[in-house]
């Protein structure tokens, strides 16, 4: 049972990971093209994701595992993805959510680091 709980931990983080890596590169397009007539921006609907997961959670009973893989296929198909309907970027709103992106994100690897270090104390039953 440790095991699963480790492993959907882990796996929840990856996704979150590969999230936040989406997001940054949709943050990075919309930068690149602030200044190109008739473009959208787009985000990742983050609250998006946590619902359904819920949701589904609690309708299916599925496992945290694989709910957690069935939603990383849904991400990289673009599920999660909503284009604003305004036409233009605005530039400054645009870096702000690339600070708080980038802080995301290490924050997740700083996360799933820690974990790793754990288990290897764990394992090799070594002190801090």
């Amino acid at each position: 049972m440790i095991t699963d709980f480790s492993n959907i931990t882990t796996s929840i983080v990856k996704i979150a990971l590969d999230a936040s890596s989406m997001q940054h590169n949709l943050l990075a397009t919309n930068i690149a093209n602030a200044n190109t007539d008739n473009f959208n921006a787009s985000r990742i609907d983050f609250s998006r994701i946590y619902e359904e997961m819920s949701r589904t959670t609690e309708m299916t009973g599925k496992d945290g595992l694989e709910m957690a893989q069935e939603l990383k296929s849904r991400m990289i198909n673009g599920d999660f993805i909503n284009t604003t309907e305004v036409e233009g970027v605005e530039l400054d709103s645009e870096l702000i959510g690339l600070s708080k992106n980038t802080i995301m994100y290490k924050t997740l690897l700083s996360a799933l680091s820690s974990r790793g270090e754990l288990m290897q104390l764990a394992i090799n039953g070594e002190k801090r």
